[in-house]
């Protein structure tokens, strides 16, 4: 019975531990893939990439600051802002 639930801990440790293997952190990714139109006024962005950032202004000047969750991994797998105006290039 011991070795059930040792061997049955295991693999949901290993389970856990690939999911948040896959998420990226702010660390490695700090800005998007390319950044938006000159032109963009849109308060969100999503790059090619599908990770999530907010617009944030200060002095004049726009950064792309990446969205995390409650976990501080950057927010992604979402469809690109311009997803739509690439696919009939």
């Amino acid at each position: 019975m011991i070795r059930l639930l040792l061997g049955a801990a295991a693999v949901s440790a290993a389970l856990i531990h690939a999911s948040f293997a896959e998420a990226q952190t702010v660390r490695e990714i700090r800005a998007p893939a390319e950044l938006p139109p000159a032109g963009y006024t849109g308060r969100q962005y999503v790059d090619s990439r599908g990770c999530l950032f907010f617009r944030a202004e200060a002095n004049g000047r726009v950064s792309w600051v990446p969205r995390v969750g409650d976990d501080r991994r950057v927010l992604c797998n979402y469809q690109p802002t311009f997803a739509a105006q690439r696919g009939g290039e």
